[in-house]
């Protein structure tokens, strides 16, 4: 973090953040400052993961040490700063009992969830997991405070844990039946998006020829395959406020507040603007990161791209768009491709 302020009438946040315009505001009354008098930019800012929203108490301190010295601050955390005052994901203890019929059927499921956040209440889905259901459900889920820094999220907080539990499981009861994992899941997902989602993958690694006995064949060293499903929201939002500039001599330009977490927004934001105008992606330049520029969402949750899209597009469901269907037609755009 960088705080360019001498004392006077404004300031520019250098500032790693995952929401470029998270920074003014809480920087502003930090250095008693006018909210339109600070400037946050984020150029590059490296891996986010979901941990950084907001000024942090990192930049809070270097906004204080600029004000009272009138000087620009640089702050850097060390390794062990980072663990103790930037926050860490949340771990999680879990005890699983499933009840399941000889046709695969999740009939009942007993759990009881600790979510340990730290000094904060941390994070963690109910069972039984988001993309499966089971007929009778009883759950238990509390936070146990220790002594640490607060759970924060961290790439779809909560959800990674539950579903490591989940699909263990899953695959102790396909065992203890005899039944295929892949076929057991499917029995009890009520969506068939993920039915095609595993039949696409068990066909593209071979499943069927695996060895289906857990620990079986010969030799000290086994290896097996395994299966799973994920879940998370994301889609498109109408929050972004994009400025396409050409000028007499047929440059363009796009220009957001957004910021490129590493994936690829300086890309795609003159892409979806060449495609729009039939031109090549390098007859496009970007402007992005800067709290100056149109307004735009924090890059959480898959959002930021699913929020460029022209608004005639727009129009599609948040379901269409989340599906695989929907990234296939993305990576096949021709300025893309070019």
């Amino acid at each position: 973090m960088v705080v360019d302020f001498s004392g006077g009438d404004s300031a520019t946040i250098y500032a790693t953040t995952q929401g470029t315009f998270t920074i003014p505001q809480d920087a502003a009354r930090e250095l008693g400052l006018p909210q339109s008098a600070v400037t946050a930019t984020v150029q590059h800012m490296g891996g986010g993961f979901g941990s950084k929203f907001g000024i942090g108490i990192e930049g809070l301190m270097a906004c204080r040490l600029s004000k009272e010295t009138k000087a620009p601050v640089k702050l850097m955390l060390t390794r062990s700063d980072e663990f103790l005052m930037a926050g860490n994901r949340s771990a999680s203890w879990q005890k699983l009992k499933g009840g399941v019929r000889k046709d695969g059927t999740l009939v009942a499921m007993q759990a009881t969830q600790y979510r340990l956040g730290g000094v904060g209440q941390g994070s963690q889905a109910g069972q039984p997991y988001a993309v499966y259901r089971a007929g009778e459900m009883y759950r238990e889920i509390y936070a146990l405070h220790t002594n640490e820094d607060s759970g924060i999220a961290m790439r779809a907080p909560g959800h990674p844990q539950a579903s490591f539990a989940m699909e263990s499981l899953l695959d102790e009861l396909a065992d203890k039946i005899g039944m295929d994992p892949v076929a057991f899941r499917k029995k009890n997902m009520p969506d068939a998006m993920y039915h095609r989602q595993l039949d696409r993958a068990a066909r593209e690694i071979n499943w069927a020829r695996r060895n289906p006995t857990p620990g079986g064949g010969p030799g000290p060293l086994k290896r097996g395959m395994g299966c799973a499903a994920g879940t998370w929201g994301g889609g498109g939002n109408d929050q972004c406020k994009v400025d396409v500039t050409v000028t007499r001599d047929g440059a363009v330009t796009v220009a957001v507040g957004t910021q490129d977490l590493g994936t690829g927004t300086r890309t795609f934001t003159r892409a979806i603007v060449a495609e729009e105008l039939g031109l090549g992606i390098k007859d496009v330049v970007e402007q992005i990161g800067n709290s100056k520029l149109g307004g735009a969402n924090s890059s959480g949750g898959s959002t930021t791209a699913a929020s460029f899209l022209p608004r005639s597009k727009m129009q599609r469901t948040k379901r269409e768009w989340n599906s695989p269907e929907s990234f296939r037609r993305c990576w096949e755009m021709p300025s893309l491709r070019r």
